[in-house]
């Protein structure tokens, strides 16, 4: 949050960067050790489910891709830049065309 001392607040969440699934938008949330998982449906829907079975195996799935990944919420400032530059720069590129 704005005015936030960087060194102090608490981490909620981790960001990660894999050049292979950018376009995946799924969301694993767990809370009180329940595991829910949003799947990105049709554009602009979302599937939710709790199934056991299936939040287990995409678990597993997003644990192997965030161990091929690089973080750049906590860390890796150069790459952080990296990242959101090409997004602006795309974001620029499409404004333009407008």
């Amino acid at each position: 949050m704005p005015g936030e001392n960087p060194h102090t607040r608490k981490l909620n969440f981790t960001f990660f960067y894999n050049r292979v699934v950018l376009g995946d938008n799924t969301i694993l949330v767990t809370t009180d050790n329940v595991k829910t998982i949003y799947l990105n449906y049709d554009v602009l829907d979302y599937m939710v489910t709790r199934d056991e079975n299936f939040c287990d195996q995409c678990m597993q799935d997003l644990n192997n891709l965030m161990r091929r990944a690089t973080v750049i919420s906590q860390t890796s400032e150069k790459q952080r830049n990296i990242f959101f530059g090409i997004l602006l720069t795309k974001i620029e590129d499409r404004i333009k065309k407008i």
